[in-house]
């Protein structure tokens, strides 16, 4: 199989309908031999009943909804996603549809010549069509140099949703997860620098949904989660 894409779901019944059904109707017009895996993460609302009547109206078996009760992170949904992934190719992409899937194949692309891909929000080849408000923007700011600075990563969008990797690279920096909530990425990312994995930042496009699961203060939380994440 050439390419896993992996959802991380939670509380998700108002906005994950739309989207998959668009990831499923391009990926099958552009994409060959891959897979979606829609991991609900212990959601308390129908964002299960949703992914089933999708995947039922579509009438595929490539869309596979993994469930569990409990909500874990985000972290702990995307592990459980590389865990089931087949594919050559290995990505999570959020399921609020701030990222469009013609974003994917330009990823794939470049993960053909790189072991992993981030997408990249902060440079000026990307397209922002609606911009986070101010104070989103700002601890976004702070939260990215002050893990650089940390911990020497250099990447410019840490916390971007739309992430790839080629598969013994996924299955390696996922294992034995530490960090089940929003900081994951740069415990991934820290992992990726000590691998010595190469890395390309992508410029894409990407807008912002409203409702979103990370609220303001949150970046200002995962601070002190990197404190724990330099030890690791």
């Amino acid at each position: 199989m050439e390419t896993s894409i992996i959802i991380p779901a939670y509380n998700e019944e108002k906005r994950i309908e739309k989207f998959l059904n668009e990831l499923i109707n391009y990926s099958k017009e552009n994409l060959r031999d891959f897979e979606i895996i829609v991991v609900n993460d212990g959601s308390r609302d129908k964002t299960a009943d949703v992914v089933n009547a999708v995947i039922k109206s579509n009438n595929t078996d490539f869309v596979k909804l993994v469930n569990y009760r409990v909500n874990m992170g985000k972290g702990y949904a995307v592990k459980t996603g590389v865990n089931e992934a087949q594919g050559k190719h290995v990505l999570f992409i959020d399921a609020d549809g701030a990222i469009k899937p013609n974003e994917i194949p330009v990823m794939l692309k470049h993960l053909a010549e790189n072991d992993v891909v981030i997408g990249n929000r902060k440079t000026s080849d990307s397209k922002i069509t609606k911009p986070q408000p101010f104070t989103r923007r700002l601890a976004s700011s702070v939260f990215n140099s002050y893990v650089n600075a940390l911990l020497g990563i250099k990447v410019h969008d840490l916390l971007c949703g739309f992430k790839g990797f080629k598969q013994d690279v996924a299955k390696n920096v996922f294992a034995n997860l530490k960090t089940n909530r929003w900081a994951f990425d740069v415990e991934v990312l820290c992992k990726v620098k000590k691998n010595n994995y190469s890395v390309y930042q992508l410029p894409i496009e990407w807008e912002h949904k409203d409702d979103s699961k990370m609220k303001f203060a949150d970046p200002l939380k995962i601070l002190l989660e990197i404190l724990k994440i330099r030890f690791l």
